[in-house]
């Protein structure tokens, strides 16, 4: 089962926006994953529009934030390369299949 959002991002993005909720905090370790695929923003393709509000410079910061978060929680990243989505989707199966 995949997820493209956990509760690990919305700690990570109150803590980057210092409106911390403490006992989320608390529960991280509530939610285990065995993966965490994590792709840092690219400025090549990165634009700013209704939906990513952030500038790319905020969204450096807001992965970094994701990153600790899940970082604390003891969860294994897995940090995918920016490249194809074939090429991605290959190396999300072969972790995967590693384990």
């Amino acid at each position: 089962m995949f997820f493209d959002r956990a509760v690990h991002d919305v700690v990570g993005y109150l803590n980057h926006v210092n409106d911390p909720i403490p006992v989320w905090e608390e529960q991280l370790n509530d939610f285990a994953y065995d993966l965490v695929f994590l792709i840092e923003p690219v400025e090549e393709i990165y634009h700013q529009d209704e939906d990513r509000m952030e500038t790319f410079e905020e969204a450096l910061k807001v992965h970094k934030s994701l990153t600790n978060t899940y970082n604390k929680s003891g969860l294994k990243i897995i940090h995918l390369p920016f490249t194809t989505p074939l090429a991605r989707l290959d190396l999300i199966l072969k972790h995967i299949k590693n384990g």
